[in-house]
Formats: C-alpha cells, structure tokens, sequence
C-alpha cells in the first residue's frame, strides 16, 4: 500500500464518518442503529472510494469552520427577515 492510497482511505474514512452524523451521535448510537450505521458508512465510503478524486470535496469542515458557517447563514435569515418586514411596512 503506497502513500496516497493510505491518505485517500483515511480521507474517505472521514468523510464516511461525517456524514453519519457528530462522534458523539455515533457513540450515543444503540446497537441496533449500529448495525444501520454500519452498512451506511460502508455504502458511503464505496461512493467516495468510487468517485474520481476531482469530484471530492478538498476538504473537511473543522468545527470552527461549522461553527462560522453557522454563524453566516443566521445572518443571512436575518436579513432576509429585515428585508421581508422592511417590504411590509413600506407596501401597507
């Protein structure tokens, strides 16, 4: 096993992981939503381990990434709410 074909496994390996959820779900997980768990983190991990590597993303989302992209869609409700109720005022 070279290198790169280390790197992409774990780099799949991640992605599988994230989209089942936070850690803490999985580990909260019964087993019975393990057994699920399972098979969609293997189906998941066979399309990423499928699709050609220009297609993946080229990277992960850190928590402080989420935490701020979290924080820029809020904004923007916000002002799409400030912009809705300003069209209301101004068309009564």
């Amino acid at each position: 096993m070279n290198v790169l074909s280390l790197f992409n496994g774990m780099s799949f390996c991640s992605m599988a992981l994230e989209s089942l959820g936070s850690w803490q779900q999985l580990c909260n997980s019964t087993e019975t939503e393990m057994t699920w768990k399972k098979k969609e983190f293997i189906s998941v991990y066979e399309t990423y381990d499928k699709t050609p590597v220009e297609f993946l993303p080229s990277s992960l989302p850190g928590r402080i990434g989420l935490v701020e992209h979290k924080k820029e869609v809020t904004e923007s409700f916000a002002s799409i709410q400030d912009g809705i109720n300003a069209y209301r005022l101004k068309n009564k």
